[in-house]
């Protein structure tokens, strides 16, 4: 009996060795898989480029001096850059204070904007206060290589980066006089030897600041005194065309325009007068633009 009883704990004992060890030798659960990282959100320049990529397409309005092809040369370099085709349709930005008033009226009567993207000067100042431009944040779509200073933030100039500086002063003719000769005053606009050769801008805005400068009086008389010695008024782009028709010596115009003149093969040369009336020409984008991030896309590279 004590026999059979010795057997049984034994067995037992075994069996439940048996258990222990084979619990010991068992592999370990394998652990848990990580769980996968949040995906990350794409960055304002990722969404923008993404959105042009639906939108395809824009329509811009830039200064003088941009012909057609090389918009297809900036398309090919978007496209290159970032993988977007674009369809870039141009129109020459020839009068900005009548595209100024054009967009504000299309705000009010709560139409499509028919230009997405434009370049403005002054021109900005009434926009904003007419609430028209789209109020872009432009330093989180400019790239490392970018200057962040081309991004305006004065209040009257928000939603605007600049694409070029130039300054208002004198294109002449270095052909019909020298520049010993050539007036280096407004005031000298009025010389009767110059009488009918002559261009003056017709634009406010920066005869404004030479009012600021020069004070009201002063600026009014000589333009007074120039007008009556047969010089002609008009846009930029007019002034140009007169200039290169050989009809005027002088055009009061700014520091950009001499370049496109030595481009069609006339001579011209540069000075400021009186001071440096330095101003800013901004790219800006409309509110309510059918094609807002294509225009976004397009408008930093100037800025490259």
């Amino acid at each position: 009996m004590l026999a059979r009883r010795c057997v049984v704990v034994t067995f037992s004992l075994i069996l439940a060795l048996v258990v222990v060890l084979s619990a010991c030798a068992a592999p370990a659960p394998a652990p848990a898989p990580a769980p996968a990282p949040a995906p990350k959100p794409p960055t304002p320049l990722e969404q923008v480029i993404e959105g042009a990529k639906k939108e395809g397409a824009v329509i811009v309005s830039l200064r003088s001096g941009f012909p057609p092809e090389s918009m297809e040369r900036l398309a090919k370099e978007i496209k290159a850059k970032w993988g977007v085709d674009l369809d870039i349709k141009l129109i020459p930005s020839t009068d900005m204070p009548k595209l100024a008033a054009q967009a504000i009226m299309e705000s009010e009567a709560g139409a499509t904007p028919s230009i997405d993207l434009h370049t403005f000067t002054t021109q900005i100042v009434e926009l904003n206060q007419a609430s028209v431009l789209e109020q872009v944040d432009w330093k989180l779509l400019i790239t490392p290589d970018t200057n962040p200073d081309v991004v305006l933030e004065h209040p009257s100039m928000r939603g605007g980066i600049a694409e070029a500086t130039s300054v208002n002063g004198l294109m002449y003719n270095p052909e019909k006089v020298s520049a010993a000769e050539a007036p280096k005053t407004l005031t000298d606009l009025a010389d009767p030897k110059w009488k009918g050769k002559v261009g003056v801008m017709s634009y406010s805005g920066p005869w404004a600041d030479w009012c600021y400068v020069l004070g009201k009086e002063k600026v009014q008389s000589d333009l007074q005194a120039i007008v009556k010695n047969g010089a002609i008024q008009g846009p930029y782009r007019s002034l140009l065309n007169r200039y290169l028709l050989g009809e005027i010596w002088f055009a009061f115009i700014k520091s950009s325009y001499p370049g496109m003149a030595r481009a069609k093969g006339m001579p011209a040369a540069f000075r400021t007068l009186d001071f440096g009336d330095f101003m800013e020409t901004a790219i800006v984008v409309r509110k309510g633009s059918p094609h807002a991030n294509a225009a976004e896309a397009q408008g930093i590279f100037p800025a490259l």
